[in-house]
């Protein structure tokens, strides 16, 4: 009988010490796709050999920004916050009105427009909502051939968005 109790009893000393504290649902994943709905931008971050940052986050035109943390992250599971719709406006057009659109939609492992391949990085997804257009971009980050805009744009969408703060890392 003592037995069964242990395991509750390490669960039980895991948890916060104010029972007040902020409950975060750890089972989060994210299997649904990434989309991006009306004038947004979305950015997903998967899984790599190492202890990568796995999350998603999605800034909308009116300011609204959502998280999903999945691992190697400060924060797991959700959150919101907001950030000043013209500074939401602004990332918009700025990867909007910069060649986005002419970008391939896949530049992986295998894909000539890859080049040389590292294959021990992330993948990440992009995924742009504007006027009515969309334009998704799956990218591993091992690839040489991805033009420099991709690694500006990710920088940039988490820089706006501040996600840093549910991440950790800059």
């Amino acid at each position: 009988m003592k037995t069964h109790l242990l395991p509750i009893a390490l669960l039980l000393a895991c948890q916060p010490a104010n029972p007040a504290a902020e409950r975060v649902d750890r089972s989060v994943r994210m299997t649904a796709p990434v989309i991006a709905a009306g004038d947004s931008i979305v950015l997903e971050r998967g899984r790599c050999y190492g202890t990568c940052p796995q999350y998603r986050v999605t800034v909308s035109r009116s300011g609204a920004v959502k998280y999903t943390g999945v691992a190697n992250v400060t924060r797991l599971g959700n959150a919101t916050s907001t950030i000043a719709p013209s500074a939401a406006a602004e990332l918009l057009s700025h990867v909007g009105n910069n060649g986005v659109f002419e970008i391939p939609d896949s530049i992986v492992t295998g894909n000539p427009a890859c080049g040389a391949a590292a294959e021990d990085l992330p993948r990440v997804t992009m995924v742009l909502g504007l006027g009515g257009r969309t334009k998704r971009i799956v990218h591993d980050y091992g690839c040489s051939g991805a033009p420099r805009s991709l690694r500006q744009w990710h920088a940039r969408i988490d820089s706006v968005s501040g996600s840093v703060k549910w991440t950790g890392t800059p």
